[in-house]
């Protein structure tokens, strides 16, 4: 089964993206990306900011087929020293930081300008394209993505061609949406992944109505629930461990075997692994 999903990444030269639609209000976008399946070349730059965003850490990941840009994802580490102590040293996206922020700025919150701006290198399908930074209540746009999207386009432009990767966002039957993300070194070999639940802002399980807007790994707050003991993020580091040291997507089932783990997650995960291994 590993073997499969190896071959697999590597005779897809070209992206793949497909599915439904999602609609979005530049004023207000939604977390959720388009759904379907994103593969092609992958490239990644981070860098600790200074100036205005001194002490946080950006970092930027693009998915390019060659051809054109595909697939990009921002997200900002607030530095230890935040001024507001549940979100130092953590991430800003997809947590209840967005509202944090919205509340001091009309309405409108850090994640804004972050996903317009997102959108619009992929409606240009370059990083190279004049962005109009859509500031929101953050200077993010300007002073951390474009600075590394010029990072990346340069090294698009060299030729680089070291890594790939292919994205699986699909929703499941309860509403969230899974996201799938799996990376690959040129000898085929597992080098970075990621999963996660998205909780749609229109979500209607009145259990995650509370975390609408978030992810279940991202969250702060979100509560595992009965019997699993041990976080979702605990979980998916785990898992993760487990992926890169056996070069094997489908090993991550071993960590399931302790029960304090949230079992409904694996399901949902094994489901986006097989749609991976049809491809």
């Amino acid at each position: 089964m590993k073997n499969i999903i190896l071959v697999i990444i590597f005779l897809s030269v070209s992206a793949c993206v497909s599915g439904q639609s999602i609609s979005y209000n530049k004023n207000k976008p939604t977390i959720i990306p388009e759904l379907g399946i994103y593969s092609g070349y992958f490239y990644q730059e981070q860098e600790v900011f200074t100036g205005r965003t001194a002490g946080h850490t950006g970092i930027l990941w693009a998915i390019h087929d060659g051809e054109k840009l595909v697939d990009i994802y921002f997200n900002e580490q607030a530095r230890p020293n935040y001024h507001t102590l549940k979100f130092a040293s953590q991430f800003k996206r997809l947590n209840d930081y967005d509202n944090m922020m919205a509340k001091y700025n009309n309405g409108i919150g850090w994640f804004n300008g972050v996903r317009n701006v997102e959108l619009d290198y992929i409606k240009a399908g370059t990083l190279s394209t004049d962005i109009d930074a859509f500031s929101g209540a953050s200077n993010t746009p300007e002073n951390a993505m474009i600075p590394l999207a010029q990072k990346i386009q340069a090294r698009i432009e060299s030729g680089e061609k070291k890594q790939r990767a292919v994205r699986i966002v699909e929703q499941f039957e309860d509403g969230t949406v899974g996201d799938l993300l799996v990376v690959y070194n040129q000898n085929n070999t597992i080098v970075d992944f990621s999963f996660d639940e998205l909780i749609p802002e229109s979500i209607k399980d009145e259990k995650l109505i509370p975390y609408a807007g978030q992810s279940k790994r991202c969250s702060l707050d979100y509560k595992i629930p009965h019997p699993a003991r041990y976080g979702y993020f605990f979980t998916i580091d785990k898992m993760k461990e487990i992926i890169l040291q056996q070069n094997s997507l489908l090993a991550a089932e071993s960590v399931f075997e302790d029960k304090f783990h949230d079992a409904k997650i694996l399901p949902k995960f094994k489901s986006l692994v097989e749609k991976l291994e049809n491809l």
